[in-house]
């Protein structure tokens, strides 16, 4: 599955400083809203929580290096939105 667009959305919450799970997973949230499209998809088809996809994409980043946990939020490293 292709995250290209998803990642877009959630790095520019990230950028922007609304950058913590709570934020995220706030009715009405950007990310939120890119999720609710995403578990209709394969191979979620609605069965996986919104914060474990959310939680899966963030950890994605920070494995490329994109981002960090600074203790507190999310940074942005790779300044590529």
């Amino acid at each position: 599955m292709d995250y290209e667009e998803f990642d877009k959305v959630l790095m520019g919450e990230i950028w922007s400083g609304r950058n913590t799970m709570a934020v995220f997973t706030k009715e009405g949230n950007a990310v939120r809203i890119a999720v609710e499209s995403y578990r209709k998809r394969d191979p979620w088809r609605g069965r996986t929580p919104v914060v474990r996809i959310i939680e899966r994409r963030l950890q994605a980043l920070r494995q490329e290096g994109r981002i960090k946990w600074s203790g507190s939020a999310w940074e942005i490293i790779d300044r590529r939105k």
